[in-house]
């Protein structure tokens, strides 16, 4: 788990203005364009999600697990592919996958 928050931190870090740069990214000023931050918007590390359980499958035999989004699976999949903690603690790349409080039963205690 260590290694994942170590690799998020660093993530963030690489995408995150600093003045001492001119206010751009470590990312845009070592590749001179512009980092694409939009998983970074949509999840944090550790949060709750919703994946499905192997992404071959089509309706109605779908089923969707509770993971937790341990960060961007850079290499593996298309563009969205994340690292997700499993219930029995392993981790699985998936792309597919949305935040667990959107579901309409979970209720915010």
């Amino acid at each position: 788990m260590w290694a994942f928050a170590l690799l998020y931190i660093i993530l963030v870090h690489n995408l995150t203005a600093i003045e001492s740069l001119g206010w751009i990214t470590p990312h845009q000023k070592a590749f001179g364009i512009p980092p694409d931050v939009s998983m970074l918007t949509k999840f944090h590390f550790y949060q709750p999600v919703y994946y499905l359980e192997c992404e071959h499958n089509s309706f109605p035999a779908e089923k969707e697990l509770l993971g937790w989004w341990l960060g961007p699976a850079h290499n593996t999949g298309d563009a969205f592919c994340s690292h997700i903690l499993t219930t029995n603690n392993t981790v699985v790349p998936r792309s597919a996958l949305r935040t667990a409080h959107d579901n309409p039963l979970h209720e915010n205690k």
